[in-house]
């Protein structure tokens, strides 16, 4: 008996642990080709920028990034996440410090990279979202995102508040990893272990009763 409970535990543990897969939940690449800075979109505190995406099953983002630069000594930008609803209401948001502009061999391209949330737990069930870079008042960020990306979503655009009234063509670059299917955290997966126990054991307690 206790062979065929140790069974059923490990088989739970596997069911709900091969549900959730980690993966890039979106990933539009690396712009494929780099236009003079000055043609990419800005973003500073009087335009902020955001791409829609969509997510096809229950997730968890642990990553959300976009590709720039800042264009000074750098700052903090704000990385939140609404949904496409037109809620001006972000469901999660993270601060993130971006550093001063650095230049390549040549002096003249500046060097980019991937900046946002890092080490998040934002929980979301399959939908329509928009994912924006802010800057908020107080911040002294002054940059850029490069355009455009090899796979580009199809809807993005400029705001000053909340997700883009409307979508433009601008082609931003995002990256979005987590994990994708039915949550399963492990204190999970041992509850249900316990409900079979308590099952297990709760005939032997009834006929222990005198």
């Amino acid at each position: 008996m206790h062979r065929l409970l140790t069974s059923l535990i490990l088989v739970v543990l596997g069911l709900f642990g091969a549900s959730v897969h980690a993966s890039l939940l979106v990933d539009t690449g690396t712009p494929v080709i780099w236009p003079d800075a000055q043609g990419d979109p800005v973003l500073s505190g009087a335009q902020w920028l955001a791409a829609r995406f969509e997510i096809s099953a229950p997730s968890t983002i642990t990553s959300a990034k976009g590709y720039l630069s800042s264009a000074n000594d750098g700052g903090v930008i704000h990385v939140a996440l609404y949904s496409g609803d037109g809620n001006y209401t972000p469901l999660f948001a993270d601060d993130v410090n971006v550093p001063a502009v650095t230049f390549d061999s040549t002096g003249r391209l500046p060097v980019l990279d991937w900046y946002g949330a890092d080490a998040v737990n934002w929980i979301l069930d399959a939908g329509t979202y928009w994912l924006a870079f802010e800057v908020h008042p107080g911040s002294s960020f002054e940059g850029f995102m490069a355009t455009p990306s090899a796979n580009a979503l199809g809807c993005d655009g400029y705001s000053t508040i909340g997700p883009p009234d409307t979508c433009s063509s601008l082609a931003l670059a995002i990256r979005i990893e987590g994990t994708s299917g039915v949550p399963a955290p492990p204190t999970f997966a041992l509850a249900l272990a316990g409900l079979v126990l308590v099952a297990r054991f709760r005939p032997y307690r009834s006929n222990s009763r005198m």
